[in-house]
């Protein structure tokens, strides 16, 4: 069925979508994230008006519990798409969750929106800048703090995405982490470093490994050989 319901999607057939999960429901097979996400999706590129607040009234009337897995999971997938709609439509799920007695969301949930705005090309400064002003007082309200992998996730996403903005919030994510004292390991300076690499972020690579030596950690393998590598063009620079 949800083969079917992504088949009709990816036509724009919001109709035949529709009559898919009507389908499923009458041979006694319960929708899950997948069908939702496909439905929503398809709403969105029909543009159909509150398209996420249809979304949480049709699986009311399904009788679909409250969890924050499964609401958790849809605005994964929808951020993920990375469109204006898709950021839009999983920022309208989250303030309805908060609502929910049930159904609260959590720091992945949070981290999840957060990745998809840092991972978007489509959507433009200011909103990723409100977006994740946003997200970081509604966590600090609820007293949720991101985790050492979470900031390796939210780190890496940043650098991944070319665009300058991006990089700023990267800085932002590396300045509250050591403001936080939270340790930065091996695989913490694996990512920073190579994704800075990556960007030809050289200067400010050199400016990482200071910070790193200075803080007493001891580099070895793969971060080693990168710092040997920012080591030598420092070196041509001073030349």
């Amino acid at each position: 069925y949800n083969i079917f319901c992504k088949f009709h999607g990816r036509k724009n057939d919001l109709k035949a979508v529709a009559q898919t999960v009507h389908d499923m429901m009458s041979s006694g097979t319960q929708p899950d994230v997948f069908t939702f996400t496909t439905l929503l999706s398809t709403m969105l590129r029909m543009k159909v008006p509150n398209a996420s607040e249809r979304l949480l009234q049709v699986m009311q009337s399904m009788g679909v519990e409250e969890n924050v897995a499964t609401y958790s999971s849809i605005i994964d997938a929808q951020a993920r798409e990375g469109t204006v709609e898709g950021i839009r439509s999983a920022w309208d799920i989250l303030q309805s969750m908060e609502t929910m007695t049930k159904a609260q969301p959590n720091e992945i949930t949070y981290t999840s929106l957060l990745v998809g705005v840092h991972r978007s090309k489509a959507i433009g400064p200011d909103l990723m800048t409100s977006i994740t002003r946003d997200i970081v007082r509604k966590m600090q309200n609820r007293k949720l703090r991101l985790t050492r992998g979470m900031y390796h996730v939210l780190m890496k996403v940043c650098l991944e995405n070319p665009r300058e903005e991006a990089l700023s919030f990267f800085r932002w994510y590396y300045s509250d982490m050591t403001r936080k004292r939270i340790p930065l390991a091996h695989d913490t300076w694996y990512i920073i470093l190579q994704g800075l690499l990556k960007r030809n972020e050289w200067a400010m690579a050199s400016d990482m490994v200071y910070d790193m030596l200075r803080s007493g950690f001891q580099p070895m393998w793969g971060v080693l050989e990168m710092v040997k590598e920012i080591h030598r063009w420092k070196a041509r620079q001073n030349q």
